[in-house]
């Protein structure tokens, strides 16, 4: 269920959204190809009658593991706003942490490319992520110093200890100027893959914008060249770093830098608006030769891109 508010008050997003999949939860398998047929035919041009059949096979091939055994067995709610009252993300961050409800608050920030004439649109995860305190509302009137998350966000399996060894493993390994200041408070959980993140506490460093990441992908995704496979990477969003200050000069720098800098096994990749340096390793059931060579392609990552973070100051 994606909820978008197409005005600026970012008000009742989580009720109206709640109402609507709970009005939902009760449709069985036959309601939902009934009605997604409907919708296909009065879509067509010219509108024709689409046979269930058909509505079924489209859903098919749009679910990844090919079946419709599981379809509405679980409801999973988006809130999608250019901007969030907080009265809606402490109601979120409740509905998460008291109930464990599969609920994501994800904003949209316009902008328009003179040179280009063109849109862009940035969309950054609100909730539920690591630095959630300022959103909530408390008794006093001030964020919550340690908020606790269970349930299907929070993770406490094989892979976040993983991930929390690595951490530890890493810090120790690396300069004392070089240990990020924030991480990941567990491994995160987004359709496909798994995720931890590194980042320093400065305003041109940001988990999703700006940091660098270690995703651990399924067995089943689509893309076999990732299945199964920590993907070891930098990123970095060219818009994010202009609407911290940061020049297009420096900016360009950078991504000099980078071009020519790159580690031994990292491939670096310019996609639009998005800059990265990526290595992959193939993951044997989290073991400890697994854990050795993702911390050491993710230190020698830190040390190398040192002077990326000077230029662009």
């Amino acid at each position: 269920m994606i909820e978008l508010k197409r005005d600026d008050s970012g008000e009742n997003l989580e009720w109206q959204a709640i109402k609507y999949a709970s009005y939902w939860s009760k449709f069985k398998l036959d309601d939902i190809v009934d009605v997604f047929a409907d919708y296909l035919g009065k879509k067509s041009n010219p509108k024709v009658e689409v046979e269930d059949a058909d509505a079924s096979q489209r859903l098919v091939e749009f679910i990844k593991d090919g079946t419709l055994e599981n379809v509405n067995t679980k409801q999973r709610i988006f809130l999608v706003s250019h901007r969030f009252a907080k009265e809606v993300t402490s109601t979120v961050h409740w509905l998460i942490e008291k109930n464990g409800m599969d609920i994501k608050c994800m904003q949209l920030i316009p902008y328009f490319d003179k040179d280009k004439e063109a849109y862009y649109l940035q969309a950054n995860a609100i909730l539920p992520v690591s630095g959630v305190e300022d959103l909530i509302i408390t008794a006093s009137g001030v964020g919550e110093e340690n908020l606790r998350t269970i349930g299907p966000v929070r993770k406490d399996d094989d892979v976040t200890r993983f991930f929390e060894v690595l951490r530890d493993e890493l810090y120790r390994r690396l300069p004392r100027q070089l240990v990020p200041d924030k991480n990941s408070r567990w491994a995160g959980t987004d359709p496909g893959y798994r995720y931890y993140h590194f980042w320093y506490n400065s305003e041109i460093w940001d988990n999703w914008n700006n940091s660098y990441k270690i995703w651990l992908f399924d067995k089943g995704v689509n893309n076999k060249e990732v299945a199964n496979k920590f993907l070891i990477f930098l990123d970095f969003s060219k818009k994010h770093l202009l609407t911290r200050g940061v020049t297009e000069e420096n900016i360009k720098g950078a991504i000099t830098f980078l071009k020519k800098s790159a580690p031994e096994g990292f491939e670096f990749i310019e996609d639009g608006d998005n800059i990265s340096l990526e290595s992959r390793v193939d993951n044997d059931h989290l073991s400890e030769q697994t854990k050795q060579l993702v911390i050491g392609k993710l230190e020698s990552l830190i040390k190398t891109t040192e002077e990326f973070m000077s230029k662009l100051k």
